[in-house]
């Protein structure tokens, strides 16, 4: 008698079994990734308080506001923080009680601060060191030894990175990254992009400084004295002799995009990853930044978007330079290539999503600043000028536009 073959041989039996075990395998893991985000979206997740101790300059909550909307504001990811501000009158509770003390550290504020501590201090609570000056001009010592937990400084190396700007990529061109900071990853220049350079070509000045600080560690008054010998330069401020008042500041920098091919970025100090709003104002405008300062600017702009002083071995060649670009405007429109694909953002809320974020991590483990001032200051963090004597000025004979 002949057998018959069974309806599935052994082979369709572990089709089906693996097919079974592939559905529900997928259909548990789907289950349970459902299960854990509606529990996340139904967990109430504790309110984290910060409150500011001190004044930023004078500048009415850091900037920021209070209460829980400037998170909100922001879109941090994680809100559930609220701000509170000593200057406002009367704490709901004890200075104990918060879980973040924020301090700005300037040299007022370090003295002051020597006689108004917080009278009592929890061991959950983390106290941050808050400053967006360079060590370079802020000098007096910072001895709050085992005092800080986190710094919320302009360097690369504190627990919260606050630049005073930084660029980005654009929407339409969302693969031009910039670099991470362990990385150069600007595009190449494309130079293709030479539209609309008319009112750029139309401009009848070269060189314009707004500066007030006549003062500087970095010696700039005396690099743009020597500067000024070889073009002209229009300087604005306390440290020359036009005048355009910080209250008109938007009307300043539209007067700066109409009239002016360039702009003295200078900063006042050579520190490491210090550059201020002196470089990201400017460049939201059709105006080439020179640059003068002790970051890398290769980490913090796109290549031809800047001119950096540093690559020049005397003022005089500096100002060739600058002729020569006056003088070639094809030359002179490639510094705007990178207008087409980058956006410049001088917004810094997202400190406060930091800040919420690592509030609310309790993975992140203790730490405690033994000795600030040290970390704050060592000797490799701003370095000497290099501004030649036989140009350095009389600090009585200020620049005065050519």
């Amino acid at each position: 008698m002949k057998m018959t073959q069974p309806f599935c041989s052994k082979k369709c039996f572990c089709f089906f079994a693996a097919l079974f075990f592939t559905i529900y395998t997928v259909g548990y893991l789907w289950l349970t990734s459902w299960g854990t985000s509606q529990y996340l979206k139904t967990k109430k997740t504790p309110l984290k308080t910060i409150l500011l101790w001190n004044q930023f300059f004078n500048t009415k909550h850091f900037g920021y506001g209070i209460g829980q909307d400037p998170f909100l504001k922001a879109q941090c990811p994680i809100h559930t923080c609220n701000i509170s501000d000593r200057a406002d009158g009367p704490l709901h509770t004890g200075v104990e009680h918060f879980d973040a003390i924020m301090f700005h550290m300037i040299d007022k504020s370090i003295i002051e601060l020597q006689h108004d501590m917080p009278d009592k201090r929890s061991i959950h609570q983390r106290y941050i060191f808050f400053l967006q000056e360079s060590p370079g001009m802020h000098v007096t010592p910072v001895k709050f030894p085992s005092f800080f937990n986190w710094t919320v400084t302009y360097r690369r190396d504190s627990d919260i990175y606050i630049p005073y700007g930084f660029v980005a990529a654009g929407q339409k061109y969302p693969d031009a990254k910039p670099p991470n900071p362990n990385f150069t990853g600007w595009m190449v220049p494309n130079y293709s992009w030479l539209e609309n350079m008319k009112s750029i070509s139309s401009k009848s000045k070269l060189v314009a400084w707004f500066v007030s600080n006549c003062y500087s560690q970095s010696k700039r008054i005396s690099y743009v004295r020597e500067l000024s010998k070889y073009i002209p330069i229009d300087i604005y401020g306390d440290c020359g002799n036009l005048i355009c008042p910080r209250s008109k500041e938007g009307e300043c920098y539209q007067m700066l995009n109409t009239s002016y091919k360039f702009y003295l970025a200078f900063e006042n100090s050579l520190c490491k990853d210090y550059v201020t709003e002196k470089l990201f104002n400017v460049m939201n405008y059709d105006v080439v930044p020179v640059t003068y300062g002790g970051v890398d600017y290769t980490v913090v702009a796109p290549p031809m978007s800047y001119i950096d002083v540093s690559k020049f071995e005397s003022p005089k060649k500096l100002a060739n330079y600058l002729k020569y670009l006056d003088k070639n405007p094809v030359e002179y429109h490639k510094y705007f290539w990178w207008k087409k694909y980058y956006k410049v953002n001088t917004q810094n809320k997202h400190v406060l999503c930091k800040l919420c974020e690592m509030l609310h991590d309790s993975r992140i483990l203790p730490k405690i600043y033994e000795d600030i001032e040290r970390w704050w200051r060592p000797k490799s963090i701003c370095r000497a000028p290099d501004i030649k004597d036989d140009y350095a000025p009389n600090i009585n004979e200020l620049v005065e536009p050519s």
